[in-house]
């Protein structure tokens, strides 16, 4: 955890709420954003634009830091309507790189 992450869970005010963001992109499927919220979020991001980040019960387990190189990161999305498993499916079937982007 960054210094600046480990100030804001010290520091922050009572009715402060830090939210998970996910970001998959992959040429095969329309970009997914979702946050760890229950309720549909617009949020600006590094390029300055708003996007919808949907609600969906979300648990992330980031990797233990260690010298091996090889990290897992775990991710369970919630799949009530089936969008994650279609998604994954597809992209699967691409074979092209997925980019995941994690912001806390």
């Amino acid at each position: 955890m960054s210094d600046f992450l480990r100030t804001l869970y010290a520091s922050a005010p009572k009715n402060f709420t830090l939210i998970n963001t996910i970001e998959i992109i992959q040429p095969a499927i329309e970009t997914i954003r979702i946050s760890n919220q229950y309720e549909d979020l617009e949020f600006t991001l590094e390029d300055s634009n708003e996007y919808l980040f949907l609600g969906r019960g979300v648990d992330i387990q980031l990797p233990d830091k260690d010298t091996k190189g090889n990290q897992t990161v775990n991710l369970v999305v919630s799949n009530i309507d089936g969008t994650a498993q279609n998604a994954i499916i597809t992209a699967l079937n691409d074979g092209s790189p997925a980019q995941v982007i994690f912001r806390e």
